[in-house]
Order: structure tokens, then sequence, then C-alpha cells
């Protein structure tokens, strides 16, 4: 069986997509990076863009991101935005900071949870001063207080 060029093409895509997904969760934002720039993918994966979040790797987000800025607010069911998910794995500030610079709503509440990052960061953060570092990082963009301390 011979395949068309259109198939190749999809099962070309197909495999850099699952390339990009275990570099993505292996954490290996070079090979992410090379791929991505490399064979440039029509879509990716939001799993990818989880997977990036967990990295804390701002070039590999920011690659990612390029591709595709709509992921940046993208729910993930009971884990919700990436802003959400970098709080709860109490990312460094500067990759939090660069959520919210490229954009990522503060107050977003996805209809899949029932929290805000301000909440995620309050529950979260056990370290006091990463904690206060963290509420005032996202007050500066714009979050509000609302439910947290309710």
């Amino acid at each position: 069986m011979t395949l068309s060029p259109i198939d190749v093409s999809s099962a070309q895509e197909a495999t850099v997509s699952r390339q990009l997904w275990k570099a993505a969760k292996d954490a290996n934002t070079g090979r992410v990076l090379y791929l991505i720039m490399k064979h440039e993918p029509k879509s990716i994966d939001p799993e990818i863009f989880k997977w990036a979040v967990t990295s804390f790797s701002i070039p590999m987000m920011k690659a990612l991101l390029e591709r595709n800025h709509a992921m940046l607010n993208w729910t993930y069911d009971y884990l919700g935005t990436p802003l959400m998910l970098a709080c709860i794995g109490q990312a460094p500030s500067a990759f939090v900071k660069f959520l919210l610079e490229s954009g990522a709503d503060a107050n977003l509440v996805p209809e899949t949870v029932d929290y805000t990052a301000m909440q995620v960061v309050v529950t979260c953060y056990q370290n006091d001063r990463q904690c206060i570092e963290m509420i005032n990082l996202l007050v500066l963009f714009g979050a509000t207080m609302d439910g947290v301390l309710a």
C-alpha cells in the first residue's frame, strides 16, 4: 500500500506530536524547541502545554505559545488553567510572571473548577515568603482577593 502525500503529512504530524509530547513530559526544552523549529507543527496537543507548564521552562512555554497563544487560558479539567497549574506546582515567580505578562487571566474561574489562581496560591504555597511574593505578583497583574478570605 502506498501512502498518499496527505497520509504521509498526517503520519509525520502524528510522529512529531508524539515526540513533542515526550520531550515536554521529560522537560527537555532543547528537544521541544528543535522539534518546533524543524517541523513547524500545525497544531499542538493541549497535553504538551500541560507538560511545559509543569517543567517551569519559560523558553519552552514561549515557543509553544507562539504556535497557539489561546492555550494560555485553556482549562485542563480539574487542574484549571496553566497559571493555576503553575501555582499548584509552586512554580518560581519568574515563570508565573512570564505567564501573566503573556496574558494569563489571573481572575479566570473555569467551569470545571471553582477557584482562582489567588486561591491556589494561598492554599498551595507552604513558604510564607514565597506565598506573599506570589500574592503580590498576582495583584500586580489585576488579581482580586475574592473568595480568598471567605
